[in-house]
C-alpha cells in the first residue's frame, strides 16, 4: 500500500484523501487549526453563515454534487438576484434594469452591445486576451463594464474591477454564463442547512492521519519535511505549491508561477447600512476604485438571521461598523488572466512526473470548489492507477 501525504486541508486535500480511501496510507497536513478551506461558515446567534462557498448549479458542478449525494446532503433553491450601486453616480438598480438601463440613464448603443456580449457568451467561442483589450477592440459602452461585467464577477467571486478587466475574457464568460444562460434554465442550489454538514461529513469519513495546524515548510522530491512518501499531492494555492518546493523542475517552476491570486477579505457582520435602496440576493457597491459586495445571508440560505457578509479589498475597513462585526476571513481565489489560461494547459503533464502531483481550484477556468474536486479525483485516479 502506497504512503501518500496530502498538503493542503481544503476541499481539494478532503476530497482526495477520500478518493483514495482504503487504497493508500494517507497523511494530511494543514496549516491552519481547521480544515475545508472556502468551505466555511462562521455562526452567529445560532446560524450558521456561509463565508465562502455559497451556491452551485448541479450541471456545472458534477463532481461535487456527487460528493454532496454520497453523504446523503440535501441542497435547495436559492436566488441569484443583483443589485448595483454606484455611489459616485448616485444610482441604485437591480439586474432586471440592465437592458433598459441603456436609452434611459446610459447611451443607448450600450443595448446592442450588450445584447452581442450574451450571444458571444452563449456561443463560447471567445478569445484569450485580457477583458479590456476585449472590450476595447469590440468598442463597448462603457456602462457594459461597468454596470454589467464588474457586478457580475464580483457578485460571487468579490473581485476588484481593475482584476476583472485583466482577465482573460474567456474565464469572465464561463463565469457570465451561469447569470446569462445556466441561471436561467436551472436554479442555483445551496446546501442545506450549511457546507458545515457536509464538511463534517466528509471529514468522518477519511482514513488518513489528519494534522491541522501543521505548516509545511518544505516539499523536497516526494518528502515533506524530511518524511518520505511514495508520492506528495500539493493541494494548495499555485503559488504556495510553487513557494513549498525545494527543488521544483522547470516545468512546475514556470506552470505554477503563472497563476495570480486575487486576495480579499470577507466580513461577517450586521450592518445594514452597507446596503442600498435596493436590496437582492447579491448587493455590489463600487465606491472610487473599489467595489465591495454584500451577500444578503437570509435571501440566499433561507435562514432567519440579520447576518451579512461583505467581501472587499483585503484588510478594508471604514465600511462596516467596527462593532457590528462578528469575523473577518481573508481568501485567496485564482485571478486567471490570459497567461494563467494558457498555462492551464501544461497543468495535468505536471501530475506524477517526478512523484509529485497537484490539484486545486486554479485548474479550472472560474476556481470553483468543482474545479478543486474534479482536480483532486483526477490526482486520485492517476496515483491509483500509477
Amino acid at each position: 500500500m502506497k504512503d501518500i501525504a496530502i498538503v493542503g486541508g481544503g476541499i481539494a486535500g478532503l476530497a482526495c484523501a477520500y478518493y483514495l480511501k482504503g487504497n493508500c496510507r494517507v497523511t494530511l497536513y494543514e496549516a491552519a487549526p481547521r480544515l475545508g478551506g472556502h468551505v466555511h461558515a462562521v455562526t452567529v446567534a445560532g446560524v450558521p453563515v456561509e463565508t465562502g462557498f455559497l451556491a452551485l448549479h448541479r450541471s456545472k458542478y458534477p463532481e461535487l454534487v456527487a460528493l454532496l449525494d454520497a453523504f446523503g446532503v440535501e441542497t435547495a433553491p436559492t436566488g441569484v438576484g443583483l443589485s448595483i450601486w454606484d455611489e459616485d453616480a448616485g444610482w441604485c438598480f437591480d439586474n432586471q434594469a440592465w437592458f433598459t438601463l441603456f436609452g434611459d440613464r446610459l447611451p443607448a448603443a450600450g443595448r446592442a452591445h450588450l445584447a452581442d456580449l450574451v450571444a458571444r457568451v452563449i456561443r463560447g467561442r471567445l478569445p484569450n486576451v485580457r477583458l479590456d483589450a476585449f472590450l476595447a477592440e469590440r468598442g463597448y459602452e462603457a456602462g457594459v463594464a461597468r454596470y454589467v461585467l464588474l457586478p457580475s464577477i464580483a457578485a460571487l467571486w468579490g473581485f476588484q474591477p481593475a482584476e476583472v478587466l485583466a482577465m482573460s475574457v474567456r474565464t469572465v464568460a464561463d463565469m457570465l454564463d451561469r447569470f446569462f444562460t445556466t441561471a436561467h434554465q436551472e436554479p442555483f442550489e445551496r446546501v442545506v442547512p450549511s457546507t458545515d454538514a457536509w464538511l463534517s461529513r466528509l471529514v468522518g469519513a477519511l482514513d488518513a492521519q489528519v494534522l491541522t495546524g501543521h505548516a509545511v515548510a518544505q516539499v523536497a522530491g516526494t518528502t515533506v519535511d524530511g518524511r518520505a512518501y511514495d508520492a506528495v499531492v500539493l493541494a494548495t494555492h499555485a503559488d504556495r505549491a510553487l513557494a513549498l518546493l525545494a527543488d521544483p523542475t522547470a516545468a512546475e517552476q514556470a506552470t505554477l508561477a503563472s497563476f495570480p491570486y486575487h486576495r480579499s477579505t470577507s466580513v461577517v457582520h450586521t450592518d445594514a447600512a452597507v446596503l442600498g435602496e435596493v436590496r437582492r440576493e447579491y448587493n455590489y457597491r463600487v465606491r472610487g476604485e473599489n467595489s465591495f459586495v454584500t451577500w444578503d445571508v437570509a435571501r440566499i440560505q433561507g435562514v432567519a438571521t440579520d447576518a451579512l457578509v461583505t467581501v472587499g479589498p483585503r484588510g478594508f475597513t471604514g465600511l462596516i461598523d467596527p462593532r457590528l462585526e462578528v469575523a473577518r476571513i481573508d481568501y485567496d481565489h485564482p485571478a486567471s488572466p490570459p497567461e494563467a489560461v494558457a498555462a492551464r494547459d501544461g497543468l495535468a503533464a505536471l501530475n506524477g512526473a517526478v512523484g509529485r502531483y497537484f490539484c486545486g481550484s486554479y485548474f479550472g477556468s472560474t476556481g470553483s470548489n468543482e474545479c478543486a474536486v474534479a482536480s483532486a479525483k483526477r490526482v486520485a485516479e492517476a496515483i491509483l492507477g500509477d
